[in-house]
C-alpha cells in the first residue's frame, strides 16, 4: 500500500482516492483500538491515539517491505517494534532467533566454457 500512496500522492485519480479512503479507515479502526487498549489499561498513554496509529502502520508497512522472505526474523522484529512503539515489555519468552548461516554453491562437474 505504501507504494501506492507513493505513486498517487496528490493525484486525483480514482485509485489514489480509494487508497486515500483505505487507509484512512485502517487508521481510524487502528486508533478506536489503542483508545480502548488504553481505556482498558492494557496499554499505557502516549501521543494521541490517530498518531500511534499512523506510526504503528507505517512501522507494520516497512517491515513488511524490508523484512520479506527474511523469516521466522520477520515476526520476531515486527513483534519487537510494535510493543515497543506501544509501550509495552518485551514479549515473554523471548523466541531464540537462530543465525542462518550461508551454504556455498556445490562445486560444478560441468566443464568449463570459454
Amino acid at each position: 500500500m505504501m507504494t501506492l500512496r507513493v505513486e498517487f500522492a496528490g493525484q486525483d485519480h480514482p485509485v489514489g482516492r480509494a487508497i486515500t479512503e483505505i487507509v484512512g479507515r485502517l487508521e481510524a479502526d487502528c486508533a478506536a483500538l489503542i483508545s480502548a487498549a488504553r481505556s482498558s489499561g492494557a496499554i499505557p498513554p502516549g501521543p494521541p491515539a490517530a498518531v500511534m496509529a499512523s506510526a504503528y502502520l507505517g512501522v507494520v508497512e516497512a517491515l513488511g517491505i524490508e523484512l520479506a522472505g527474511h523469516a521466522p526474523h520477520d515476526t520476531e522484529l515486527a513483534t519487537r517494534a510494535v510493543r515497543g512503539l506501544l509501550g509495552l515489555p518485551p514479549a515473554t519468552p523471548v523466541t531464540p532467533v537462530t543465525p542462518v548461516t550461508p551454504v556455498a554453491p556445490e562445486p560444478s562437474s560441468a566443464p568449463p566454457t570459454a
